[in-house]
């Protein structure tokens, strides 16, 4: 299954001139001993022309309110210690920076980000070594861009993955959901990848004669038997609640069984304090990149009921779980 964590801390930041290169950095790194965290309001204290740890978010133009559109380079360092396992996949995500990046890992590029308000990720796997790591974002920060004070730096959470090598793609399950006839349709695409390379429908067979409707396989000579299994709940808090609502399975209390299918193609995901009634799930459809099914009754968002549903996406191969992922929408 996949493992991710927050790569935020510890990092060593300078700002250098506009138009510096990898090989400008290291020249100036070379020897320099980063200063601890900056804790003084001072201008001296948050000199970001010096070699300086810092956690993320990060914005190095803030500092000096006289010069909050200057052209610069800044340089973000990272070094991490790393197990490589077999078999698996490691992956770094970008949820914001601003505003043209290069990312180098071991001092090789992984690769460069012309925007500044989108997420990003690498699969930096074949750069990292096994044992001391070193990461290098390069930013370019050069104006006008704006019409408003942007910031320049790393302004997001960093997040680094280690998946499986067979694992659904980072934002693969996508959401989408339709009003027919009184009736909520809600439809799931699936996006799988190994190694790489994505696992799409025109290379395998689709098998729609699963005994579980709630289920959809994939048979390839490369990949084994793959199967997405859904569960969903209702993420509705109760009031003077703390919790939310969780699983229920079919012989828990609450249970509504689908009519048309004898109960067995039915998630009911109910609080144990709610009275709003439970969640029907029916009409399972397998499609060509995932499938589709309808909530009937279901709880509408609104500003004054903000009522989510929760969809976890289970791969499976070969009847082994090997990733899940979790994905929130409402209706």
């Amino acid at each position: 299954m996949r493992e991710e964590k927050l790569f935020n801390d510890n990092w060593e930041f300078v700002r250098l001139g506009f138009g510096t290169e990898l090989a400008d950095f290291y020249e100036y790194a070379e020897g320099k001993t980063a200063l601890p965290h900056a804790k003084e309001s001072s201008a001296e204290a948050r000199d970001e022309s010096v070699l300086r740890r810092v956690n993320i978010p990060h914005d190095w133009l803030i500092y000096d309110t006289h010069e909050l559109y200057m052209d610069s380079t800044g340089w973000y360092r990272k070094r991490f210690a790393l197990k490589k396992e077999t078999g698996r996949r490691y992956l770094i995500n970008f949820d914001g920076v601003y505003m043209d990046s290069t990312l180098y890992v071991n001092g090789q590029p992984a690769g460069t980000h012309h925007y500044g308000y989108s997420a990003f990720e690498y699969d930096i796997t074949d750069l990292l070594a096994d044992g001391d790591n070193e990461l290098i974002m390069q930013i370019r920060h050069k104006s006008p861009n704006t019409r408003w004070y942007s910031g320049a730096g790393i302004f997001r959470d960093v997040t680094f993955k280690s998946v499986p090598q067979l694992h659904i793609a980072t934002d693969g399950v996508y959401v989408s959901a339709k009003k027919v006839d009184g009736r909520w349709f809600v439809t799931a695409d699936v996006e799988v990848v190994c190694g790489g390379e994505t696992v799409s429908a025109d290379k395998a067979d689709m098998d729609v004669q699963s005994a579980d409707r709630r289920t959809v396989s994939v048979s390839d000579r490369t990949f084994g038997t793959l199967s997405y299994a859904a569960d969903i709940r209702l993420l509705t808090p109760v009031p003077g609640d703390v919790g939310t609502i969780s699983r229920s399975c079919p012989e828990a209390d609450g249970f509504v069984p689908d009519d048309s299918s004898n109960g067995d193609n039915c998630a009911v995901c109910e609080h144990p304090c709610a009275s709003r009634g439970s969640v029907r799930v029916s009409d399972f459809q397998i499609g060509e990149k995932g499938f589709s099914f309808a909530i009937d009754n279901p709880f509408i968002w609104d500003i004054t009921s903000p009522n989510l549903y929760e969809l976890t996406v289970t791969l499976t191969r070969d009847g082994e779980a090997v990733d899940e992922v979790s994905t929130r929408f409402g209706l």
